[in-house]
């Protein structure tokens, strides 16, 4: 007999971030932390299940970008336009070091030069 136990995905702002099978969290967790069910897996899908990989990709991109979504009850995959419409969203990246130590030397400088003018 094949055991089969309810998948439950972890939802933060409609992205399924988390896998878990249903015997890994306790009743607490399920209701606090809004785990929802997502469907119900078979023995032999555990090892998916536990890797992320469950719903036929991994869970986020190349980019760090959630590739599932629970809409109408259900993990759905989320369309390139949303993934893409989320990274447009992202702060900048700050400057790297070698790019903050040229635009310190360049204001020290500016800087230098107009306390010769004055002197």
């Amino acid at each position: 007999m094949n055991e089969t136990m309810k998948i439950y995905g972890k939802v933060e702002n409609e992205k399924i971030i988390f896998l878990a099978l249903q015997n890994e969290l306790p009743r607490e967790e399920i209701s606090e932390h809004d785990w929802r069910v997502i469907g119900q897996a078979e023995e032999s899908d555990f090892a998916a299940v536990v890797s992320g990989t469950w719903l036929g990709k991994p869970l986020f991109d190349e980019n760090g970008v959630a590739n599932y979504k629970f809409s109408d009850g259900s993990a759905a995959e989320r369309t390139e336009k949303e993934k893409q419409e989320e990274i447009a969203a992202r702060p900048s990246p700050l400057p790297s070091l070698e790019e903050q130590v040229k635009a310190n030397s360049a204001a020290i400088l500016v800087l230098a030069k107009g306390v010769a003018k004055n002197v």
